[in-house]
This record gives structure tokens, sequence and C-alpha cells, in this order.
């Protein structure tokens, strides 16, 4: 891409090619073919013209498939990778390894705290988390906390296997300022709780969005930030 190459490794007989396959082949997180994408493309430049950068946070990043892919289709862009699991976090850094990707073994949450990470034997895409108070649980970071002060978020990918309804359930005052919010939910994983009820509270909460679905992905577009 972009006359770039990066050799990515995947682990046999596991889940990484079909998350090779959702990203560079099938386009999962292609945004220019969106019908918002010029309006997306001018905040993009806009943020660039005022001296700042956009950020572009992939929670939830797995092997590293989806924020290299953002880093080269957003070359001026910082892009954070969030991912909790300790062998999809040892595979994403040696994916992005020689990218501009920055790399942090915590999980999103929308307070501090800690997890524990849970393996429903569902593949190497479906390890999911669970708030503890264990001491030998890994911490937790939020959205703010990865915003630094000469940043304006961009785009905010998140597919972390059904802990959206914490993510969402306070402190989401950076929805507000989010162009972009790409989620992929997760009530079947959680069924009959309402898993999907704090996202889409707070969707409802901060300003005019569109929303698009494409594939397994809610596309979150903001009316108020990108007129």
């Amino acid at each position: 891409m972009n006359g770039k190459r990066y050799d990515i490794a995947l682990r046999a007989n596991s889940t990484d090619f079909k998350v090779f396959s959702h990203v560079f082949i099938h386009g999962a997180y292609n945004l220019e073919n969106m019908y918002f994408w010029p309006r997306l493309k001018q905040r993009h430049d806009s943020i660039l013209r005022e001296g700042l950068t956009p950020l572009i946070i992939d929670c939830g990043a797995n092997i590293g498939a989806s924020p290299l892919f953002f880093s080269l289709k957003f070359p001026d862009a910082r892009v954070v990778a969030v991912e909790p699991e300790a062998s999809n976090f040892a595979l994403l850094s040696r994916n992005v390894g020689p990218s501009r990707v920055e790399t942090i073994q915590k999980a999103i949450h929308s307070r501090v705290s800690r997890v524990s990470i849970d393996d429903p034997r569902m593949g190497a895409w479906a390890f999911q988390t669970r708030e503890t108070t264990d001491s030998a649980g890994l911490d937790t970071v939020t959205i703010p906390q990865l915003i630094r002060e000469k940043e304006r978020a961009f785009v905010i990918k998140i597919d972390i296997e059904g802990f959206e309804s914490e993510l969402f359930e306070e402190n989401i005052e950076w929805v507000a300022k989010a162009p972009l919010i790409i989620l992929e939910l997760h009530d079947n994983l959680r069924p009959f709780t309402g898993n999907s009820t704090n996202f889409l509270r707070a969707m409802l909460r901060y300003g005019a969005r569109d929303f698009q679905i494409r594939g397994e992905n809610i596309f979150s577009f903001s009316n108020d930030i990108c007129p």
C-alpha cells in the first residue's frame, strides 16, 4: 500500500488470516468509498491546517492489521493500537514494528481499573475482558488519556468483544469530539443484557450523527464536527 511493503506474520490454524482478509482484502476500514468520505477528509485536512495532529485510536487491535492499515492510509496521523491479550499483543508489536503505530498492552475502559482476560475458545480474535479487583489484573486506559494536547480525535475504532458496554458507561464526553466512531457490537456474546444500550445512549446524547452499517461494523459519523 502507498508504495510501502510490510511483512505481516500470521499464526497457523488461527483466526489471523480471517483478520488479515477482513482488513486488507475485503477493505473493512476503507473509508474512501463511504458517502461521508469527502467531509471526513475535509476534517482531516483542517486538523493539519491548524497545526494539529489527527489521532486514530484502535481499540482491540488484535494482530495489528487494522492499525497498520490506518497508518498507511493516513500517514500524517498518530495511530495508537490498544490490545490487552498477551499473545495477540506480541504479534501486533511484531507486525507494526517498522511502522509509526504506537502499541499499548492495556484494556480500553471508561475508567482506570483492572481487568481479567477470558478465553471463550472461539479463536484468537475473541478474547474477552472483564473488570476485576484482582491486583494481578491488567491495567486499563481511557480514551481521554490517549489524546495529547496538540491532537484532535479523528477515528476511534472499537472491536472489544462485548466490553463496549463498559466503555460507554461513563466519562464519554470524548464522543462529542470524535468525527468517526467505528464499532462492532457483540450483543450475541452477552445475550439478553442490553449490551448495546450504553453505546446507543451515548450516540443520542452528543449531537447529530449519521450511521452506516457495512459488514459487521457500524460507522457513526458526526454531522456537527464535519458539517
